[in-house]
């Protein structure tokens, strides 16, 4: 599946949650990947952990979270106990 192309980052993220999206590669082969995904990531980095690195020129894997992790590592909807 491919990303939305929005400048806006919430639209980006709106996208992968809508597709059930697990992991984005994130690749220079493609310049749509630093101008729309790359934002959406670094404005959210709490919803995207690396998983992967290699490559010449570099090629990044992240898992993606749509709920970004709390202090206490629990899900944001709901309370501590729960």
């Amino acid at each position: 599946d491919l990303y939305r192309f929005s400048t806006e980052p919430e639209v980006v993220l709106q996208g992968l949650r809508e597709m059930g999206a697990d992991y984005v590669v994130v690749d220079r082969i493609s310049t749509t990947t630093i101008r729309y995904l790359v934002p959406a990531i670094q404005q959210h980095r709490d919803q995207f952990d690396l998983v992967y690195r290699g490559g010449e020129p570099a090629t990044l894997i992240f898992r993606f979270r749509p709920e970004a992790r709390t202090a206490l590592g629990s899900r944001p909807d709901r309370a501590p106990g729960r």
